[in-house]
């Protein structure tokens, strides 16, 4: 379905039903607009293949309401002919009804749909909407197999629909037309707050000049003890005002990655002698030229550059990721519609918010009682050293938060407002109270497959505080040695010097011994759903409580988990923020290791009591399990072996 650039604002979503059937909402006035593009089988096509059309087009039509105007058109392959059927099929149609033409007329009545260019007296020319290829002045092979049908409610708003054989369009079909009297209705504009071109800081004159400034009006912040709110709103705001430089703001949008301001400074020059001054003009123009051209190819040298460097070292995801974007190989766009529980077809933003809060609270509603009083006897200050280092290991151009702020700005920071920044952290660190702003993450649904129709067919991606993330890589250097003692040695997720190539070996070795002593083994391999977002924080906080932390690390980590909230964002809106109480932080640096801590701790209570016969015998030792994070595969010499690990998990994840 295309539409011009003056519709395409009005468009409320579009929804794929099938290769032949989909359905477009757009917003007007009184009625929405419902438009169903079809097209039907050809007719050497089985009867099946058009059951399971009519099937998606009355799906289609299930997604709209009687209230709304829908129309219907495209290439039905079936001839209605010149006879008259009721008030929905006039008695200007062409020729005689086929088999399929009675199907199409079935379909009318059923639904209510009128087929409005078989109303209009035309001439021929103006009927048939297809010829044969063997069509000639001497063998006239035409016919009206294409049609536009609206629900016969709104009859009258169809003024005429007529044919346009003189259209060149490189087609056998003949363009048919409609006139539809409708109002659009404008769509409010998307409130999306403007994006702040954090790649410019790549330029080293850029760079300086906003260090300057930036920690120049930090070091002008009179640091009192009022609060980590009133601290942070101080640092906040310098920072705010840094995003509104000039320079890392441009309202141009470049189309094209290799796009530099100086080629679209010259297309801005160049524009002021169109129709002025041609020799001027052909002048600028060539150079932009020259200069795209070496745009391009600077812009390819650095990507290849990056692949090689991925390539040394065995970085191959991140190379692939570089490959496909300087191939421009980038995902199909998926639609933003959703379906509710009845499997009706949402449009209205406001309506998929509501279902997306929803889903989020089912999703992480768990059964949580009051944080207790946690001891804060021990845990030592955070130093600039700390600091600095969170600072360094930052990554680049990473989406900010709600606070909007950018993580390439703070790693700017530098000299003696680092101490703002470690006075902010320790006041957190001691009293366990974190700004409100820090508590919420975005939640930002990604599309599974192109498909995706359902909520739990995407990937809610969480955008959480830059600041906040400093914050808790300081904790997790602190804490992640001493939780790694506890993993043992069969999870192989998250850690470094392990990954799913050493799971993989570590299993085939297993099988081989197991095959070279004679041995039948039996394997289970399990995938927990959802298992990051229905981790207990109460089963969590007590697992942590059992290990070597800091008190103070505990503490911080329960009153984030206690506190947290998250709200959804789609299409440029924002949901109210719901609680969090259950699963792992989304995007959260701690969460790897607090899921190993977790899973470790559900293991050793399912396979707690045992026998020591169970699973696979290694010299000494009988391996019951290998882990990669959630991903688990279960080993048994017997199959009552199996069944008895299989029923052990079960009631420890339950």
């Amino acid at each position: 379905v295309i539409v011009n650039k003056k519709v395409a604002t009005k468009v409320s979503g579009h929804l794929p039903i099938s290769d032949r059937v989909i359905l477009v909402q757009i917003n007007a006035t009184p009625f929405k607009l419902n438009v169903i593009q079809a097209y039907a089988p050809t007719s050497s096509s089985s009867e099946e293949d058009l059951e399971t059309f009519y099937s998606d087009l009355d799906k289609a039509i299930q997604h709209t309401s009687s209230n709304e105007m829908t129309v219907v058109l495209g290439d039905f392959n079936a001839k209605l002919g010149n006879c008259a059927d009721g008030k929905l099929i006039g008695k200007f149609g062409l020729g005689d009804r086929n088999e399929r033409g009675e199907i199409l007329a079935q379909f009318c009545k059923q639904h209510d749909f009128s087929v409005m260019n078989t109303f209009f007296d035309l001439p021929l020319r103006r009927l048939y909407t297809w010829k044969a290829p063997g069509d000639s002045p001497r063998n006239i092979i035409r016919n009206q197999i294409d049609y536009i049908l609206i629900n016969k409610r709104f009859q009258n708003a169809v003024t005429f629909a007529k044919t346009y054989p003189g259209a060149d369009i490189r087609s056998d079909h003949n363009l048919l037309l409609a006139n539809l009297r409708i109002r659009l209705k404008k769509l409010r504009k998307r409130e999306t707050a403007p994006r702040m071109k954090t790649e410019k800081l790549q330029v080293e004159h850029v760079k300086e000049t906003i260090k300057r400034e930036l920690n120049a009006k930090l070091a002008m912040i009179q640091t009192v003890d009022d609060g980590v709110e009133n601290k942070w709103e101080g640092v906040k705001k310098v920072l705010m005002e840094i995003n509104k430089n000039e320079l890392l703001n441009d309202t141009r949008n470049k189309k094209h990655n290799w796009m530099t301001d100086e080629i679209l400074d010259m297309m801005e020059e160049r524009r002021k002698f169109k129709n002025k001054d041609s020799t001027r003009y052909k002048q600028i123009h060539k150079e932009i030229r020259r200069k795209v051209k070496e745009a391009k190819e600077t812009w390819l040298n650095e990507k290849c550059k990056e692949i090689e460097d991925l390539e040394r070292k065995h970085d191959s995801l991140n190379m692939h990721k570089k490959i496909k974007e300087a191939a421009g190989l980038y995902k199909k766009k998926s639609s933003s519609v959703i379906v509710d529980e009845n499997d009706k077809a949402i449009f209205d933003v406001e309506e998929k918010l509501k279902k997306w809060n929803q889903y989020i609270e089912q999703l992480f509603n768990g059964d949580r009682h009051n944080l207790e009083n946690l001891r804060e006897e021990f845990g030592p200050e955070i130093n600039r050293l700390e600091v600095e280092t969170a600072l360094k290991r930052m990554k680049n151009h990473k989406s900010p938060g709600i606070d909007q702020v950018q993580g390439d700005v703070l790693k700017l920071i530098e000299g003696n407002n680092l101490n703002l920044i470690v006075k902010l952290f320790n006041d957190i660190y001691n009293t366990a109270k974190f700004p409100d702003e820090w508590l919420v993450s975005t939640f930002v649904p990604i599309p599974k497959k192109p498909t995706a129709k359902r909520c739990q067919e995407y990937r809610t991606i969480a955008l959480m505080s830059h600041m906040l993330k400093v914050f808790l890589k300081i904790i997790h250097d602190r804490i992640h040695l001493k939780l790694e003692d506890n993993i043992s040695s069969t999870q192989f997720g998250f850690r470094n010097g392990f990954g799913t190539r050493e799971a993989l070996f570590c299993l085939n070795v297993l099988v081989q011994k197991a095959r070279d002593l004679e041995k039948d083994v039996y394997l289970c391999f399990i995938d927990f759903e959802k298992a990051f977002d229905r981790v207990s924080h109460v089963k969590l906080l007590e697992t942590l409580k059992e290990t070597t932390l800091d008190d103070k690390d505990i503490r911080i980590i329960g009153n984030l988990y206690w506190q947290q909230k998250g709200n959804v964002r789609i299409e440029g809106k924002t949901s109210d923020a719901v609680e969090i109480r259950q699963g792992v932080r989304q995007g959260c640096v701690l969460s790897p290791v607090l899921f190993n801590t977790y899973s470790e701790s559900l293991f050793k209570e399912a396979l707690d009591g045992a026998e020591e016969a169970q699973g696979l015998k290694i010299g000494n030792q009988h391996i019951t399990n290998i882990r990669y994070a959630d991903d688990t595969v279960l080993m048994a010499n017997t199959p009552q072996q199996l069944q008895n690990l299989i029923d052990r998990v079960a009631r420890a994840s339950a």
